[in-house]
């Protein structure tokens, strides 16, 4: 009778188990297919290329990175880090991709959309979530991107001859635990061929068998060897830099990386 017992209880845990792990995957699928899809940017933002790429550890995680042409021929582009792993992370940054699209386009002033997003998510945070974000808006016209940094890793501005060099710095905390931050916009004029390089701290995060990290230098001698790539190059490069780092090690945390190039539409190009 007691074994009889256990079969059954042993069913009905494998089968519960079964149904977690479909829920999860499908939770995986839903989340992956909220991201953007690469799109055909028109008009004047036709001289703007962009690749990214996010392989969550989990099931599902708590990255996530966004883009979109909108309003009078600008470029919105995010890409943000929830503290935590897994489902909460997961719901945590869903909600602020949503919050943000909406501000963006009501506004597209990133540092004003990042301090009323912070006032959003702060708003019954009883856990202390919280996201690391950079948000940029591009004025493909012009090449000036304006942009905000709310506790997120450096971002890079690769040159074709000089190689990668880091944003200049901007006045922002992490996104979601106090009410009343503000976020300082900073602006930087690109040059024609410049690439724009973001990414999660899954990157240089990222850990081999003897527990190393894959560190900074290593993220900014692959820029220094792909500054004359394309976007969708340099982010395959970094990639593959990071997996053959890691080698056997399993991946901890989640990665993302995000890249986008603008040309000047004034040079005659032969």
């Amino acid at each position: 009778r007691d074994l009889i017992l256990h079969i059954e209880e042993l069913k009905t845990t494998t089968a519960e188990r079964e149904r977690i792990e479909s829920d999860l995957r499908i939770a995986r699928q839903i989340q992956l297919d909220l991201l953007p899809k690469s799109q055909e940017f028109t008009g004047p933002c036709s001289c703007f290329e962009l690749s990214a790429f996010l392989e969550p550890a989990r099931e599902v995680g708590g990255d996530f990175y966004d883009y979109f042409q909108f309003g009078d021929n600008l470029v919105y582009i995010a890409l943000g880090d929830a503290s935590g792993k897994g489902v909460p992370a997961a719901l945590f940054v869903t909600v602020s991709r949503t919050f943000l699209r909406g501000m963006i386009r009501a506004n597209p002033d990133p540092a004003l959309a990042m301090t009323l997003l912070n006032d959003e998510l702060s708003v019954g945070n009883e856990t202390n979530m919280f996201l690391t974000l950079f948000c940029a808006v591009l004025n493909p016209e012009t090449g000036v991107v304006q942009f905000a940094n709310g506790g997120h890793n450096p971002t890079y501005l690769v040159d074709p001859v000089s190689g990668p060099s880091p944003f200049p710095k901007t006045q922002g905390c992490l996104v979601g635990p106090l009410e009343g931050m503000e976020f300082q916009r900073g602006q930087i004029q690109l040059k024609d061929g410049q690439v724009v390089f973001m990414y999660t701290d899954g990157v240089v995060e990222a850990m081999n068998t003897d527990q190393d990290l894959y560190g900074d230098d290593r993220l900014i001698e692959v820029l220094t060897r792909s500054k004359q790539k394309s976007p969708s190059e340099m982010v395959q490069d970094t990639l593959q830099s990071v997996r053959a780092f890691a080698g056997d090690a399993p991946q901890s945390d989640d990665i993302t990386v995000c890249a986008f190039r603008w040309k000047d539409r004034t040079i005659t190009r032969t």
